[in-house]
């Protein structure tokens, strides 16, 4: 054999190699492919989920502004009447005070009268 065919052959055997290396490229990139629209379907699947629970939480968020808007306008009316029931409480503690004064003037009226006649 010529030194010229054992090169042929040395550049065949790589050939083959390449070409083997080639397809084994080619059969992970289409794995790849496979594999990154798997998770492009998962992404679209989770974005759709996020904007549902972004509508939930802003809803959340909606009502939970309601129910602290009628709570700051039942905290006011409750502060009145707690007022005017503290106001009440003194205003009969005052009319107790001053029927039990009365009361004892009177006693001493009729006692001071009795005793004078």
């Amino acid at each position: 054999m010529k030194m010229s065919d054992v090169l042929l052959q040395q550049i065949f055997s790589e050939m083959k190699s390449i070409k083997t290396d080639v397809s084994v490229i080619k059969s992970d990139v289409g794995t790849l492919k496979s594999n990154v629209d798997a998770l492009n379907t998962e992404m679209l699947e989770v974005k759709k989920k996020q904007q549902l629970t972004d509508k939930r939480l802003s809803s959340i968020e909606s009502k939970q502004d309601i129910i602290y808007k009628q709570i700051g306008s039942l905290s006011e009316p409750q502060m009145k009447t707690l007022s005017l029931l503290k106001q009440l409480q003194l205003d009969v503690e005052f009319s107790y005070q001053k029927t039990a004064m009365n009361d004892l003037k009177i006693s001493r009226i009729e006692t001071h009268s009795v005793h004078n006649y």
